[in-house]
């Protein structure tokens, strides 16, 4: 539905009925005329036809509107940076909870192995 609003709102229906109106302008003029003619008849601008005529016009609507709406005074989105809050935890009691206290009030001291005789 997304990708559907995105390319209605950018007018590429208008574009897809141009190139419809394109293909029949071509096949009715390639009906009469040869081929490398028939394109230069198609796609010459005062040989439009009505369908032509009518894409082109719906499109100056839509700039226009869109033109109009940048003019109507919107605000631009500005983002405000954000004060940082930094709360800092004071030095005595950084890594120290009840548990760890008593833990290592209870332990006792690793043994230490007697000494090597050096010979």
């Amino acid at each position: 539905m997304l990708l559907s609003a995105w390319l209605l709102a950018t007018g590429v229906h208008w574009d897809a009925i141009q190139v419809f109106a394109w293909g029949r302008m071509f096949a009715d003029n390639a009906r009469t005329l040869p081929a490398l003619a028939a394109l230069r008849q198609t796609f010459d601008p005062q040989e439009m036809c009505g369908m032509c005529c009518a894409v082109q016009q719906a499109k100056r609507e839509q700039r226009e509107a869109v033109a109009v709406g940048q003019d109507m005074g919107k605000a631009p989105l500005v983002i405000q940076p954000v004060a940082s809050v930094v709360v800092a935890v004071p030095a005595a009691h950084r890594g120290v909870t009840l548990e760890s206290a008593v833990a290592d009030a209870e332990r006792e001291a690793p043994p230490v192995p007697p000494p090597r005789d050096v010979a």
